[in-house]
């Protein structure tokens, strides 16, 4: 018996074929149709489809480098470019002051007196 030749790696991609076998479906419709619904298992081969260990490991990493590429230029704006060598900066406070709540010590005291 003659087994059948498995069609290329990139025609399967394009076609959406399951890795091992390239001939059973991995979506339960065309991903070009909409949000796709994924098949648990290959119907020819039954490979489970999952995702595999560390599958957001990469773009925790990416996130993380794009947050620290953004937000280092915005806090050397906040800053100042003054502020990084003024010894006497903290007595005038920080780049950014919050408000502080007016009753913030007597909310503190009720909550004392309450427990």
């Amino acid at each position: 018996m003659e087994t059948a030749a498995k069609p290329s790696t990139l025609g399967s991609i394009l076609r959406q074929r399951c890795p091992r076998c390239r001939m059973g479906r991995i979506f339960r419709y065309s991903i070009f149709r909409g949000f796709p619904k994924m098949c648990e298992r290959c119907s020819i081969c039954d490979l489970r489809f999952e995702r595999e260990p560390g599958y957001f490991l990469g773009s925790m990493y990416i996130s993380y480098f794009l947050g620290v590429l953004i937000m280092a230029p915005i806090a050397a704006l906040l800053m100042g470019p003054n502020r990084l060598g003024d010894h006497q900066s903290h007595h005038r406070g920080g780049p950014v002051v919050l408000p502080a709540r007016a009753n913030d010590h007597a909310l503190r005291a009720r909550t004392l007196d309450l427990s």
